[in-house]
């Protein structure tokens, strides 16, 4: 069963796909226009990587299903690729980039998901022309860079503790 179709045991859809408050799904919305449907997704991926797209979907379907239909691909690809350089040496590199990626896009306000995503996505994109072994450590500099912006913002009790724990787990990247 393709990712975009699964369910849970008890027929609903799975908590990516599950009903947001009305105001954040707008908020969201507008923060983020641009193609994010599935064909946008594979159309980029195939521009950035000769893999095929049933093994881009088998390695990477818990993060597109975080993604698709809701941050454009010109985005959300750049996202996914980003991840896996940041965590491929990591122990447990699917379990730590899908807790980093739920973690910007449920746990904090939909303008700072929105700073994360594309500061991870601009980093992987500037860490391209970097050589391979120094990768991982420019985009995690960016990402932590703009951590620390976000800190010093107005932040709820859990946003701090959700900036807290993407701060861990980016430290605990390389």
């Amino acid at each position: 069963m393709r990712f975009w179709q699964r369910r849970h045991e008890n027929g609903e859809q799975g908590a990516e796909q599950a009903p947001v408050e009305p105001q954040r799904a707008e908020t969201w919305a507008a923060l983020f226009p641009g193609d994010s449907s599935l064909r946008a997704y594979q159309s980029r991926f195939q521009a950035h990587t000769p893999l095929s797209w049933e093994l881009v979907e088998s390695g990477q379907g818990n993060l597109l299903r975080m993604l698709v239909n809701r941050v454009p691909a010109d985005i959300g690809v750049p996202v996914v690729l980003g991840l896996s350089v940041l965590y491929r040496a990591h122990s447990k590199a699917d379990q730590a980039s899908e807790s980093l990626l739920a973690t910007m896009t449920r746990e904090v306000e939909p303008g700072r998901s929105r700073t994360m995503l594309v500061c991870l996505a601009t980093a992987w994109q500037a860490a391209e022309g970097t050589v391979f072994d120094g990768r991982t450590a420019r985009i995690q500099s960016e990402m932590l860079r703009t951590l620390r912006r976000l800190s010093t913002a107005d932040l709820s009790p859990t946003e701090r503790d959700a900036l807290r724990f993407l701060r861990e787990q980016l430290e605990d990247a390389v």
